[in-house]
């Protein structure tokens, strides 16, 4: 396999991947360090940080790809993305728990991972990129509503005003939204 920087299909990145290939881990790092760089730069890190979510999202990359029953859903980028998020995340909370002061020294501090989380964490992933996909399809009241009310945190009260409905109309269309967005991911 010839590969150029950069321009490796997907089906041939996980091969390589999956052989270990030093070629495959230079395309993983081509294609996303930037983004995972800027993504925990801009998430209360350091790049030393994001140099050691890299290391551990491509070990938990490979394990998963290894798995027999391994199904790829979405780009490798996305899917390998999403895993340094939900890593990420994780030492977020980690830190946030421990009220660390000193964040200096945590950028020397290695995840270990379990590969039960490992497996939580790609059956989660899996449920997010659905429930993105499926909440997409709503119309264009439903997400406007859903977004105001679970990601925004505003109130009916408030999001009846903003629509120009009822508040009765409001609680009534909350739940039919809610009602066939958990129908499509069921």
């Amino acid at each position: 396999m010839k590969i150029k920087t950069s321009m490796a299909d997907d089906p041939e990145l996980l091969e390589l991947l999956r052989k270990g290939d030093s070629r495959g881990f230079k395309e993983i790092y081509l294609r996303t360090f930037k983004s995972v760089s800027h993504y925990v730069v801009d998430n209360s890190g350091r790049v030393e940080d994001a140099e050691d979510i890299f290391q551990d999202s491509l070990i938990a990359l490979l394990n998963n790809i290894r798995k027999m029953d391994f199904q790829l859903t979405t780009s490798v980028d996305n899917y390998f993305l999403s895993i340094v998020r939900n890593l990420w995340l994780g030492q977020l909370k980690k830190r946030k728990m421990k009220n660390v002061e000193n964040l200096d020294s945590l950028s020397e501090q290695w995840i270990n991972i379990p590969e039960e989380d490992l497996d939580t964490m790609a059956l989660e992933n899996e449920r997010q990129e659905k429930l993105y996909k499926e909440f997409a399809l709503l119309g264009e009241d439903c997400k406007k509503l859903l977004t105001g009310f679970y990601y925004n945190h505003k109130s009916l009260e408030e999001l009846s005003k903003l629509m120009n409905y009822t508040y009765d109309f409001i609680k009534v269309k909350k739940f039919r939204c809610m009602k066939e967005l958990k129908s499509k991911l069921i």
